[in-house]
């Protein structure tokens, strides 16, 4: 997610873009990528503490984030 919003921060830095509302597309995707990378930070500090409450190891991690980016809904995540 990061590469797709740095190629439109250059696309529509100030400095770059001649459009006059380029700066203001500049700030729209700057909060998007805070927003973005904040909801990664909480996904992983979220399965750390999983990790440390319930024992988990990072298979069990590993395998519960490959069914959060699966779009298949048959994957046997709850089949164990």
């Amino acid at each position: 997610m990061k590469n797709p919003l740095a190629v439109l921060a250059v696309q529509y830095h100030p400095d770059v873009t001649k459009e006059s509302d380029g700066g203001v597309h500049f700030q729209r995707i700057n909060v998007a990528y805070q927003m973005v990378m904040g909801n990664l930070r909480e996904a992983e500090e979220r399965l750390e503490y999983w990790r440390l409450k319930y024992g988990l190891d990072d298979e069990d991690l590993d395998k519960y984030r490959s069914y959060l980016n699966d779009d298949d809904d048959d994957d046997g995540w709850f089949d164990a």
